[in-house]
């Protein structure tokens, strides 16, 4: 049976409030968009080796836990913050 990727609410919020933010840095949506993407693109690279806990692209982490039948991202947080968010 392969995994399937779960992504928690706060999750969804974590992602939405990245991509918002990059929009408004850098004046142009589809930027963000594309990075937006492609922190789901790692999140989904995860399903072959779900190993790791702790995925990081750039300056974000993905933090993650392995169930039976999926993997669960729980968070995708902006690791300049100086602190890990609330699991």
């Amino acid at each position: 049976m392969s995994l399937k990727l779960e992504i928690r609410t706060r999750a969804h919020r974590d992602l939405r409030a990245i991509v918002l933010y990059i929009a408004r840095q850098n004046s142009d949506f589809v930027i963000a968009e594309r990075f937006g993407q492609r922190l789901l693109d790692r999140c989904e690279s995860l399903l072959p080796a779900p190993g790791i806990r702790k995925l990081n692209e750039g300056a974000y982490k993905i933090f993650y836990q392995i169930t039976k039948t999926h993997v669960v991202i729980l968070r995708i947080w902006d690791g300049r913050c100086g602190h890990d968010p609330k699991l």
